[in-house]
């Protein structure tokens, strides 16, 4: 199956990504990374999945601001890499959210999975998400109802991820 464009994209961005934070000092490897004492300080509220732990505290650490939110990383089979939405019973909550990434299992549907991507890049991929997190998380009801109906807008969706990416 060939990729689609937009996937071709989405891996140069990462190898983008990993280079910026290699040269930011952000470990390429776990070998260098005590993960306990991330997960002491960001693993609280968090339910991660296995394989993306390390690469998930190490993003973490890079949003203090998120240390006591409610994020659950789950695997599912969608149509991107990644996905970040709130659960809908804290969307009422101005104190309590609870937010959901999502990380893609299916190639067939993307082309290409996280794994497949340089460890600094899946780190950078997962900051990304958390700054969609970073942003719902000042959003009223109101904030969250209209940024939805903006996102269904292609040009907005393009505004809105290229703001979370700066």
């Amino acid at each position: 199956m060939p990729l689609k464009i937009s996937n071709i994209i989405l891996f140069w961005v990462l190898n983008l990504l990993s280079t910026q934070l290699y040269s930011q000092g952000v470990p390429t490897s776990s070998s260098s990374i005590n993960k306990d004492s991330l997960k002491n300080i960001y693993g609280y509220n968090k339910h991660f999945i296995p394989e993306y732990e390390l690469q998930s505290l190490i993003a973490l650490s890079y949003y203090p601001e998120l240390k006591e939110t409610e994020i659950t990383f789950r695997p599912v089979d969608i149509e991107s890499i990644a996905k970040t939405t709130i659960t809908f019973f804290s969307i009422f909550s101005s104190t309590e959210k609870h937010f959901i990434i999502y990380i893609n299992t299916n190639k067939n549907r993307t082309g290409l999975l996280l794994s497949d991507a340089p460890f600094t890049a899946q780190v950078g991929a997962i900051g990304h998400e958390l700054a969609h997190v970073a942003n719902f998380r000042k959003k009223s009801l109101a904030g969250m109802v209209w940024w939805g109906i903006n996102y269904l807008s292609k040009k907005h969706r393009i505004k809105s991820e290229r703001k979370t990416d700066i």
